[in-house]
């Protein structure tokens, strides 16, 4: 069933200052502004969304995610064309949006599941259960005003959260809060995801997209560009995104494939490189980059070293293996990409998709990315007075 409907929706904003007055909103309608003077932020879009997808919203900034997201949610009207929703629905879409500041958080409690459509008897059945998972519990009684932005997140994340939704719309909000109530947030969305809520995700960080979502619209100067898996639109926008910050620096055109990726264990991983090359590359060297699932590269291997003195041409069809040992890495998920360069220049001459495997083994308390042996002495006794100032 579908309980999401955009039809041919398009949103315009005016550029400049906004009126301040009825006589500056009358000056400015008599004027007609010309085509030029507003933003598109969408431009005929349409898809729909049937009960229980997960689909994540990707773009770069300013793409139309956002804009999309509150046309949804009934915070701004589509300029044309048609917004369909069924089933009641919770809004992450800004910190503190519902919330009165001069209301107390447990006033806003109520406030916010009376938006929802629930009664009273309902919040105050699940009242409990909110306030644990905020973790607000000191600050209860404290206006909303004086709440920093993270326990707005936690307010509000835990109101959509608890109280029953059949919708979800979350915008980049889950960005402000830790680390721990971010995956606590995670953990509770999988559950109302499981539960059959439809949850519509827009967000920067491309891993949760790729492994939280099933689905995936790619947006593009307020059109979409791609609609489908999520992990097969996420490899298309991240191609586009390597391809804008490295497009002054490839030449030539190899094709890179990453055949075959074994998992021997935590800190051992054995690649299998295709290639196929239009071009002669006289100086090749292959590398390969692990990143971590925000993006950052955690370590790469390349072959140039044993190139040294020796011709790496190649052109045509070819394939590579590399073993990589002693990774490790801690674990947790992590995508693997390899690249054909020029040896001497460093330019990049072609690249695979990503690759996206699991590491075995739990993640550091302490955090970081790689695991250091470390031999530990027992508790030892301080006698009282000899501890080093």
């Amino acid at each position: 069933m579908t309980v999401v409907r955009a039809e041919g929706v398009s949103k315009r904003y005016p550029l400049g200052a906004t009126a301040s007055s009825l006589k500056g909103t009358i000056a400015g309608w008599l004027s007609r502004r010309s085509a030029e003077e507003f933003l598109w932020a969408l431009r005929d879009v349409s898809f729909s969304v049937d009960s229980g997808e997960t689909v994540g919203l990707v773009g770069h900034n300013g793409a139309g995610k956002s804009t999309m997201l509150r046309l949804l949610a009934r915070i701004s009207r589509p300029t044309t064309g048609r917004v369909q929703t069924r089933g009641r629905m919770a809004a992450l879409i800004a910190l503190g949006a519902g919330f009165h500041p001069d209301l107390t958080g447990r006033e806003n409690i109520f406030l916010n599941g009376t938006m929802l459509g629930l009664t009273r008897q309902e919040i105050r059945r699940r009242f409990d259960e909110i306030v644990a998972f905020s973790e607000l519990e000191r600050f209860l009684d404290t206006p909303v005003r004086s709440y920093s932005s993270g326990m707005s997140l936690r307010l509000s994340f835990s109101v959509a959260a608890i109280l029953s939704c059949e919708i979800l719309l979350v915008d980049e909000v889950l960005s402000v809060g830790d680390e721990h109530f971010a995956e606590k947030c995670l953990a509770r969305m999988r559950k109302m995801r499981a539960d059959g809520t439809t949850i519509i995700l827009a967000s920067h960080d491309l891993w949760t997209v790729s492994s939280f979502c099933s689905r995936a619209i790619l947006f593009r100067q307020g059109r979409i560009q791609a609609d489908g898996a999520a992990e097969r639109v996420v490899e298309q926008y991240q191609g586009e995104l390597e391809g804008s910050q490295g497009a002054a620096g490839e030449t030539g055109s190899a094709e890179l494939c990453l055949s075959s990726v074994e998992v021997r264990e935590a800190g051992s991983l054995r690649i299998r490189i295709e290639f196929a090359s239009s071009h002669v590359i006289d100086e090749a060297a292959f590398v390969v980059l692990i990143r971590r699932h925000d993006g950052l590269v955690c370590c790469t291997a390349d072959n140039r070293a044993q190139m040294e003195g020796r011709a790496g041409r190649i052109q045509g069809e070819g394939a590579i293996q590399v073993a990589l040992d002693g990774l490790h890495l801690v674990g947790g998920q992590y995508t693997l990409e390899a690249q054909v360069v020029d040896r001497v220049s460093g330019r990049v001459r072609g690249r695979s998709g990503r690759y996206l495997f699991m590491l075995p083994g739990e993640s550091s308390p302490g955090g970081g990315i790689t695991l250091v042996e470390a031999v530990w002495s027992p508790v030892l006794p301080v006698a009282p007075g000899s501890r080093s100032p």
